[in-house]
Order: structure tokens, then C-alpha cells, then sequence
């Protein structure tokens, strides 16, 4: 007997948010007269984790590696297809004759996650979806999951109670905060700072401790928000402060880098790691462009507005938060100087961390951060422009696992 079911209709490539429903039709081929019980369709949205670790190796047994497994379901939506609700009742099931059928189907995303621990500090319930992600560390074997999978379902009723399924696995990405949300958080732009010091080596008899001769700044939007296929909001300046030191001088800006940083954290279990990936956004060489510099007040210089402006924002995970995930970002601004023609290079790292958006605006009183929010507002992703600031030093992993 042959059986041969499909789901048809839903692109590969289509992008759904909470507000669409997903539409097709199930196509069931018989190549003989078929008993059935019933024809289901489902919609489930699932976290999963796992990671390898290993022992300390002078404990015996220790060395074998042992894999780290959570599973979390987000929601299971299902409806029934055949039969019709208002067919009667047959316990043997439905003769259907050989031949092609197809069940037109309609089913939607939840809003909110229905998710629920045993462990209720790591509960997500009632918060908005998380977008479909995958992501894995080789070094490590981690791995991490969010997936969005559609199964339909034929159930004979045997002896056995036969079931063939088919699925089909659909990108879900979830809406962004409102604008009224956004401007509720901060408006204006906000300026993070790192400063350049002089070692000993440069400076004979100058501690590290002393103030800095010139400060890298980075202003963004406030809150800084990053939406794919935009252009970076960024602007860089150097604001050199008044120096009697001129035995560095000239200094100059030698190259510029920004680089995407994004940071995946998991916990599988009773066990977590972290690692992360950058993407370079641009990469100036051989500037060679002299920094001003005056005895008795600061000077700003603008850098590069023109290179920097036209870097566009690549298309990535937006930032979320699950109870066994955390994805976020942050922009990695590399500036390399020199101190006059005697002294090696000296370099400045500022890493500032940023949102990454979906691109997909949320309608006014969808969250319930939002004004004017009304009585079926739910509340906003978790984690969800938590992180946002600046910070003065370079992100810092969590050790892997011992091996």
C-alpha cells in the first residue's frame, strides 16, 4: 500500500511574522483504497540547545565525551483536516478511494511564547517569539536551535494505528518594537569614549594611569538600533585633548576598522558556553592623517563621514533572549595611531553594544511597554533592548568547556 503525502504552497523562502497566518494545501495520493482515521496538520515553534563536554582526565571515565541535550516546545498549534467537523463519527475510520486529495489548510503564529520551565526563573511564557536561528560552534560542538516546523499527519486506524507524516520547516521573524516605544526609551544620540594613553615606553617616567592624549569617540542613536540593509547611524570623531608632550607629535590615524560582533550564549542542562563571530563592516589602511593637536583646549576632528556613511548594516539574527539562548551584537571600532616617527603603533578598541532589528515595525500597542497600550498588549521580547550601552573593553568570553 502506498501512501504518499505533501505539504504544497509554502515557499521556502517566504518570511513570516505574528501577524500572517501560514496557507496551503496538504496533498494526500493513494494508490489503492485507504482506510483513515483522520489527516492532521501542526504548527509547533521549539527551542533546542546541546554541547559537548568532557571531565577533569585524571578522574577515570572522565575523557568520554558526553553530550548536553535541552529541548523546550515554544507552542503546538495543530487543527484537523479530515474529517470535516461536521462529518459523523466512524470508529473504523474513512474508506477514501485511490486517487489525489488535497486539504486546504490556515493556521497561525501565536503571538506569545507558551513556553514553561521547571525552573521558573528561566521562563519565557507569555513573550514574543523569537526568530527561527541556527547556529553552531565546531570548536566546542554546540549548537543551538530555534525552529518553526509544519507536520501533517495520516492516521490509519489498524491494529498498529499506522501514522505517515510529512514536514516542513517555515522562517518566522518576529516584529520590531514600535517607534513610540523606541522615542518612550531615549531620543537624541549617545557618545561613548575611549582614550588613548601613553605607555612608559613612550613616554619615559609617564604612568599608564596618567590622562589620555586623545580620545576615540562613537555617537549613535539613542537607543542605538541597528535594522539589516541600512545604512550604519555612526559617526566617529577624535577629540585630541591639550598636550605638552611634543615629543609624540604629529599624530596620526594610521587605519580604521568596524567590525559586527555577534555573541551566541546557551545553556544546555546544567551546562553553558558562549562564542561568537565578527563580520568586517570596513577596513581603512595607510589614513596616514595627521590629528590636531593644541597646548590649551581640546580639538574634534571628524573621521572619515563619508567611508563610514556609506557602510551598510549586513543582514543578521536580530538580538533576542530565550531561556537557553542569548543572541546579541555589538559594534567593534578599531583605530590604529602612531606617535611621531620614533614610536610603535598604538591602538584603540571601543566595543558598544547595539540591537539588531528584524526591519519589521510593530503596530502601536502590540507590546505592553508601549503608550497607549490597550487591554491585549503582550508583553515585549524578552531581552529585547536590555542590553544596550557602552563598554569601555573588550567583550570577555566565558571559557569552553575542558577537553
Amino acid at each position: 500500500m502506498g501512501i504518499y503525502l505533501d505539504i504544497q504552497g509554502v515557499g521556502s523562502n517566504k518570511v513570516f511574522t505574528p501577524h500572517e497566518a501560514v496557507k496551503g494545501v496538504v496533498r494526500l495520493e493513494l494508490d489503492r483504497s485507504t482506510v483513515i482515521s483522520d489527516i492532521t496538520l501542526s504548527l509547533e515553534g521549539s527551542i533546542r540547545t546541546s554541547l559537548i563536554e568532557k571531565g577533569p582526565a585524571f578522574i577515570l571515565g572522565n575523557d568520554v565525551p558526553k553530550v548536553a541535550d535541552e529541548k523546550h516546545q515554544l507552542f503546538n498549534a495543530s487543527k484537523v483536516l479530515f474529517p470535516h467537523p461536521n462529518t459523523p463519527f466512524i470508529a473504523r475510520g474513512y474508506a477514501l478511494s485511490e486517487g489525489k486529495y488535497d486539504f486546504p489548510f490556515e493556521i497561525s503564529f501565536p503571538l506569545a511564547a507558551e513556553c514553561s520551565t521547571l525552573q521558573p526563573a528561566l521562563r519565557h511564557r507569555e513573550t514574543m517569539l523569537p526568530p527561527s536561528f541556527e547556529a553552531h560552534a565546531v570548536k566546542n560542538g554546540a549548537n543551538a536551535y530555534v525552529a518553526y516546523i509544519l507536520r501533517a499527519e495520516v492516521t490509519r486506524r489498524t491494529r498498529l494505528r499506522k501514522v505517515t507524516s510529512t514536514d516542513q520547516k517555515v522562517t518566522f521573524l518576529p516584529l520590531d518594537p514600535s517607534a513610540a516605544l523606541r522615542s518612550a526609551l531615549g531620543t537624541g544620540y549617545r557618545t561613548t569614549q575611549k582614550g588613548l594613553y601613553l605607555s612608559p615606553q613612550n613616554s619615559p617616567g609617564c604612568s599608564r594611569t596618567a590622562l589620555p592624549i586623545l580620545l576615540l569617540e562613537a555617537k549613535l542613536p539613542s537607543p542605538p538600533v541597528l535594522y539589516p540593509r541600512e545604512r550604519l547611524p555612526l559617526q566617529l570623531c577624535v577629540r585630541s585633548l591639550p598636550t605638552r608632550i611634543h615629543h609624540i607629535l604629529p599624530i596620526k590615524l594610521q587605519s580604521l576598522a568596524i567590525s559586527l560582533r555577534s555573541t551566541t550564549n546557551i545553556t544546555a542542562n546544567t551546562h553553558n558556553t558562549c562564542w561568537a563571530s565578527s563580520r568586517k563592516l570596513l577596513d581603512l589602511r595607510g589614513l596616514d592623517e595627521i590629528i590636531k593637536c593644541d597646548r590649551e583646549s581640546d580639538v574634534l576632528l571628524e573621521i572619515k563621514h563619508g567611508p563610514i556613511r556609506s557602510v551598510t548594516v549586513p543582514a543578521t539574527s536580530p538580538s533576542f533572549t530565550t531561556c537557553t539562548i542569548e543572541h546579541k551584537h555589538s559594534l567593534e571600532i578599531d583605530a590604529v595611531f602612531s606617535l611621531s616617527e620614533l614610536y610603535t603603533l598604538s591602538s584603540v578598541r571601543l566595543v558598544i553594544n547595539v540591537e539588531m532589528l528584524s526591519g519589521n515595525e510593530s503596530r502601536t500597542g502590540l507590546y505592553a511597554e508601549d503608550p497607549g497600550q490597550d487591554g491585549d498588549a503582550i508583553p515585549l521580547r524578552c531581552g529585547c533592548l536590555a542590553h544596550l550601552g557602552a563598554l569601555d573593553t573588550v567583550d570577555r568570553e566565558s571559557d569552553p568547556p575542558p577537553y
